[in-house]
C-alpha cells in the first residue's frame, strides 16, 4: 500500500495550521495516524482548495511524491499537546509533479473513491492507485497512463545476472527507491497476466497480503502459480534479496513458486526472466547467502 499526506496550507477549523511541516522533507502528525504512515512507505502528497493567503485554488489536487524515510515521537510536543502525541517523519526522495494532478471532477475522485469526510485525512491507498497518480503528474512515468502497457520482453533463459558489476543499491531493503521501483516491477507483471486472461488473478502487494509472494492465479491445470517479483531499473542484476518470508514460501510451494526478474523497469520497455521452480534452482545455480540476522536475548 502507499500513504496519502494531507497537507493543506490551510484548513477550515485551523485545527492542524500549526504543524510545521517542510515540503518533501518533514511531516508532522497526530498520534491517531501513527499505524498508517511507516517507514520505506511510498507517500503521495494532497492539498485542498484553501491557500495560506485566503485565495482558494480550482481544485484540490496532489503535487507530489516520495518516500517515508523514518518516523520519530516529538517528546516535547506530545508533552504539551493535551489531545495526545505528536509524530514527525523524514521524508526523502521527493519529487514534485510538473503538473498538480487534479483529484476530484464534478464532486467526485477521479483516482480515489472516497467519501467526502476522508479526504482530509491520511489515508492509504492502492499500489495500482498510487502509480496512476503519479504517472499523470511525472513525465518519467507517463507511459503507465496507456490502458495497454508496453508488452514485457520474456526471456526464457536467466540472463539477467552479472557478477561483476557493482552491487545494485536501489535492491538493498534499506534503499528509498526500492519501493517504488519494486511497486512498478509488480504492476507491469501484473498487467501483463492480466492481458494474457490468466484464471483468479489477484496483485496480493496491493492488497496489502504477504504471503510470501506478490501475485497469484490459476494455471491451465488449476495450480496456484505464486510469483514473486524483483526489479531493478538497470539492465543486469548483480543479486536480489530474498526475505525468509519469501524463501520458506518458495520451500512450501515448489515448482509452484516462480520468481520473475525484471530489468529496465523504469523504461518503456522493461525485460523479464523467469526463475521456475526456484528452490530448486538454488543449490545447483545460485548461492544463498544471509544477509541480516535479529538478535534477541536468550530467555
Amino acid at each position: 500500500m502507499a500513504i496519502i499526506l494531507v497537507q493543506n496550507e490551510k484548513t477550515a477549523t485551523g485545527d492542524f495550521d500549526h504543524y510545521e511541516d517542510v515540503t518533501g522533507k518533514t511531516y508532522q502528525y497526530p498520534n491517531k495516524y501513527k499505524g498508517i504512515i511507516l517507514p520505506g512507505e511510498l507517500f503521495i502528497y494532497y492539498r485542498g482548495l484553501r491557500k495560506r493567503d485566503g485565495t482558494r485554488r480550482k481544485a484540490v489536487e496532489y503535487f507530489g511524491y516520495g518516500i517515508v524515510e523514518s518516523v520519530s515521537k516529538n517528546e516535547e510536543l506530545s508533552q504539551v499537546n493535551k489531545s495526545g502525541w505528536i509524530w514527525d517523519c523524514i521524508l526523502s526522495d521527493y519529487q514534485e509533479f510538473e503538473t498538480p494532478v487534479i483529484a476530484k471532477k464534478d464532486g467526485e475522485g477521479i483516482f480515489e473513491k472516497i467519501t467526502n469526510n476522508r479526504w482530509g485525512n491520511v489515508r492509504r491507498i492502492p499500489k495500482d492507485v498510487a502509480l496512476s497518480i503519479i504517472s499523470n503528474g511525472s513525465k518519467k512515468y507517463s507511459h503507465l497512463k496507456k490502458v495497454n502497457p508496453p508488452e514485457l520482453l520474456v526471456e526464457n533463459k536467466i540472463n539477467h545476472f552479472k557478477n561483476n558489476i557493482n552491487d545494485d543499491n536501489e535492491l538493498n531493503v534499506f534503499s528509498k527507491r526500492a519501493k517504488l521501483i519494486g511497486d512498478l516491477g509488480e504492476s507491469y507483471v501484473y498487467n501483463f497476466l492480466k492481458n494474457k486472461r490468466v484464471k483468479n488473478l489477484r496483485w496480493l502487494a496491493n492488497e496489502n497480503i504477504k504471503p510470501g509472494w506478490d501475485i497469484e492465479f490459476l494455471d491451465e491445470h488449476n495450480s496456484l502459480k505464486c510469483i514473486e517479483v524483483k526489479s531493478t531499473t538497470k539492465k543486469y542484476f548483480s543479486s536480489i534479496q530474498i526475505t525468509k518470508n519469501e524463501w520458506d514460501a518458495a520451500k512450501r510451494k515448489g515448482k509452484d513458486y516462480e520468481l520473475w526478474l525484471l530489468t529496465e523497469v523504469e523504461s518503456a520497455t522493461p525485460k523479464v526472466s523467469i526463475i521456475q521452480d526456484f528452490k530448486s534452482c538454488v543449490p545447483e545455480n545460485y548461492i544463498l547467502d544471509p544477509l541480516i540476522y535479529r538478535l534477541k536475548r536468550s530467555s
